[in-house]
């Protein structure tokens, strides 16, 4: 009877561990996806474009997200929060895809209602160059060539 009891013991304890080691593992895989793409970006319209670019975008480590024309004088902006909704990878690039939750939307400095408060969008980092970034918004299917600026 004691052996048993002791068995029991032993394998309920066992099982917690592999619960709590499983979830730092999940917790640690994305963490680390998202921490390669904070950071300010400029992007523009072409990939082979040395000119001035189109739009900045913030990515923030509390998964703030801000995007909006470059250097706009006017405060048009999309604000809001980000989230990795799965994450792949190939031998050149790693592709998140990602949903944006809006929570401004400024248009010539005036807030804006939006019909669609949610966005998608994905993200193509290159393997070779982590400071390059391919972002796709699905909404508007316009591609967006990104740099990092810090």
């Amino acid at each position: 009877f004691v052996v048993n009891v002791i068995g029991i013991i032993a394998s309920v304890i066992m099982f917690i561990i592999q619960f709590v080691a499983i979830i730092v593992v999940f917790a640690l895989i994305i963490g680390l996806s998202s921490s390669s793409i904070e950071g300010k970006w400029e992007c523009r319209s072409s990939l082979y474009s040395t000119s001035t670019p189109v739009a900045e975008m913030e990515l923030g480590s509390d998964k703030s997200f801000k995007w909006g024309k470059y250097n706009d004088s006017f405060d048009n902006k999309i604000e809001g929060e980000y989230r990795i909704t799965s994450t792949n990878s190939n031998n050149n690039y790693k592709s998140h895809s990602v949903t944006i939750e809006v929570e401004n939307y400024v248009v010539n400095g005036e807030d804006k209602e939006i019909d669609n408060k949610e966005l998608r969008a994905y993200m193509y980092l290159y393997k070779s160059n982590k400071d390059s970034m391919r972002f796709y918004l699905y909404t508007t299917q316009k591609t967006y060539y990104c740099t990092r600026v810090n």
